[in-house]
């Protein structure tokens, strides 16, 4: 038996039924395999712990890491180069930098302000509110780091966006399409409050960025707005956040000038 350490966090108000969504997507996952998978522990960061055993358990855990990713168990685990899915922690917080849960107990990965205008904001002289605003980069967002340094003995890891990572938001930027970002219900729930309010027709499709944070792409002509103003009553306490890539063109765009 191996337990292992996935990119997935269980957090909000549908931490329970969505444990157990979880649970089910991840026997969906090893179907066909001689392997179990079975969901061992929540740790106090949300992350999920999962107990793989059986003949083919060496193959059920590649193929895990493969489609969720893996978690380090300590920062001595992490070496410069390293790329790995966190979540974002504490948005807004501080004005230096970003934080990234990875996993890890007692240290998050930062990466500094100059890091994040030099990515997202062609190097120009934004606030680091004003970016993560732009980019949606709020609590809980999965956003997939390049470790940079590694300070093991200070418990301190610095980091950049991954070449991936940079690419999807770049698409998100180029398609010109509005977007609603859900953080924190699973696709089903989603699912049911577009059907309720009757706004399927308005969406494009539903991307999946971790088992609890969705993308929703709008249609042409749908702003992300007005499905926050429809989907929230049915979806309460779960934060939403509309991208819009026209108002990330301008802004970037004016800052150049």
């Amino acid at each position: 038996m191996q337990r292992l350490g996935l990119s997935e966090r269980i957090y909000g108000p549908y931490a329970s039924s969505a444990l157990a969504e979880l649970q089910k997507s991840l026997s969906y996952l090893v179907e066909g395999l001689k392997a179990e998978v079975k969901i061992a522990e929540v740790t106090s960061k949300g992350w999920v712990v999962v107990e793989v055993s059986g003949e083919d358990e060496e193959v059920a855990v590649t193929y895990l890491i493969r489609q969720l990713g893996r978690i380090p168990s300590s920062v001595s685990e992490l070496n410069q180069s390293d790329v790995i899915k966190g979540r974002v922690a504490d948005s807004g917080k501080v004005g230096y930098g970003l934080y990234v849960d990875l996993g890890v107990l007692d240290a998050d990965a930062l990466i500094p302000l100059h890091t994040i205008r030099a990515q997202l904001a062609k190097s120009e002289v934004l606030s680091l509110r004003k970016v993560t605003g732009l980019y949606c980069l709020h609590d809980n967002f999965p956003l997939e780091i390049r470790v940079t340094d590694v300070k093991s003995e200070r418990g301190e890891i610095s980091a950049e966006i991954s070449e991936d990572q940079m690419a999807r938001l770049q698409s998100w930027v180029n398609s010109m399409l509005e977007r609603l970002l859900i953080l924190g219900a699973p696709e089903t729930r989603i699912r049911s409050a577009l059907h309720k309010t009757r706004h399927g027709q308005d969406v494009v499709k539903i991307e999946y960025l971790g088992f609890l944070e969705h993308s929703i792409v709008c249609k042409i002509g749908t702003q992300a707005p007005g499905l926050i103003a429809a989907l929230g009553p049915l979806l309460p306490r779960v934060p939403m956040y509309a991208f819009n890539p026209k108002k990330v063109r301008s802004t970037i765009e004016v800052a150049d000038n």
